[in-house]
């Protein structure tokens, strides 16, 4: 069984695969940055035609992103089908709400009851 590749990828090439997040997620995250953006645990998702689709990581992706970083350290899957149809069928949904990119989903992010709200659309719209 091959092993996921550490790799530093661009922000710019993420597919995010969720619709929001929550504010207090990112505060949890500050604690363990020192300016570089190698003092975030890297994401995990899989990479296909130039893309990335995240299965863990968007908050962190956020994170960075607002602090102003263009890259962040990934564990690339090997590739999976399967795994990569289901990211992409995530992905759509969420650009269906209007995250296309990390940009747009750094400016949707929410405090708890306002989270829970749009999670609860989100929901609803499956």
């Amino acid at each position: 069984m091959k092993k996921p590749k550490l790799k530093r990828i661009p922000i710019a090439s993420i597919k995010p695969t969720e619709p929001a997040i929550l504010e207090d997620k990112l505060r949890k995250i500050a604690p363990y940055y020192n300016g570089n953006e190698n003092s975030i645990k890297p994401i995990t998702g899989y990479q296909f035609e130039g893309f990335y689709y995240p299965d863990n990581g968007n908050n962190r992706a956020v994170f960075l992103y607002q602090k102003g970083h263009t890259h962040i350290l990934a564990y690339v899957q090997p590739f999976d089908q399967d795994e990569v149809a289901q990211l992409q069928a995530i992905h759509q949904r969420v650009a269906a709400e209007g995250v296309h990119s990390i940009d747009d989903l750094a400016k949707r992010i929410f405090q708890k009851r306002q989270y829970d709200a749009v999670m609860r659309v989100y929901e609803r719209k499956k």
